[in-house]
């Protein structure tokens, strides 16, 4: 989701942002939401192209979308780059068997080295390092999206793949160990330090609010502890 939509349906939440527990999103805040959407001009067309992606999200296949979800830790997205053009490959979730330069038409293999950074260097990485951090930031914010439009359109699909996706990635932060090997801000799990792993936390936490009562307690366990939780204490939190 790009930085003017974000900023558009923040607005249709008056700009309050989600805090577990407890929660700044009150079911109050949620209804109106629907009244802006039919008098505000620019919202309904916001929503309504923000929802076509999310759509695509909803619809795959579960087991195709676990699949898809990366195993390993992300580095920098500077490294999803062509090495010619020295601009962003195209990006497809569901993609990542090859990747293509929308500028040059060149296609490259993930295990391309973009050359963005010399071996030795932090941010050295391969062109799938640099996809799994894109599909990082890019599947929290769905969750966060699916969460939100679910509640209020209340639409079980959305909903249910918003909490899909938190499971997701507690799967993936199970089998992941926290790289302390810097200090401070360097810390990370699944990107490239604390700052690209703030941003996922935070829309994972945004999703949690509004999607954990209707999963099991055996579930919100799973996401408080190996999602929120883990990252929150090993990620976030200094010593």
């Amino acid at each position: 989701m790009g930085a003017f939509t974000a900023v558009l349906i923040c607005c249709l939440t008056n700009g309050v942002s989600w805090q577990h527990p407890g929660g700044l999103v009150t079911p109050q805040t949620l209804q109106e939401v629907r009244p802006k959407l039919e008098a505000q001009p620019w919202a309904r067309p916001v929503w309504e192209n923000r929802k076509a992606v999310l759509e695509r999200w909803a619809s795959v296949p579960i087991k195709e979308l676990r699949e898809a979800f990366p195993k390993i830790r992300g580095n920098v997205y500077h490294n999803f780059s062509c090495p010619d053009c020295r601009i962003r490959l195209q990006f497809d979730p569901f993609n990542d068997a090859a990747y293509t330069c929308g500028a040059c038409g060149k296609t490259f293999e993930p295990g391309t080295d973009a050359g963005i950074y010399e071996p030795g260097d932090r941010y050295h990485g391969t062109m799938y390092d640099g996809w799994a951090c894109l599909f990082y930031q890019d599947a929290s914010w769905t969750a966060a999206d699916l969460a939100l439009m679910g509640v209020v359109e209340e639409d079980a699909a959305f909903l249910s793949r918003s909490r899909e996706l938190l499971l997701l990635f507690a799967e993936t932060l199970k089998n992941l160990p926290t790289d302390h090997a810097g200090e401070g801000d360097i810390t990370r799990i699944l990107t490239y330090h604390r700052e690209g792993d703030n941003k996922i936390l935070s829309d994972l936490a945004k999703a949690y609010e509004l999607v954990r009562e209707g999963m099991p307690p055996e579930t919100q366990a799973v996401v408080n502890t190996d999602v929120i939780g883990r990252m929150l204490n090993d990620g976030m939190l200094e010593p």
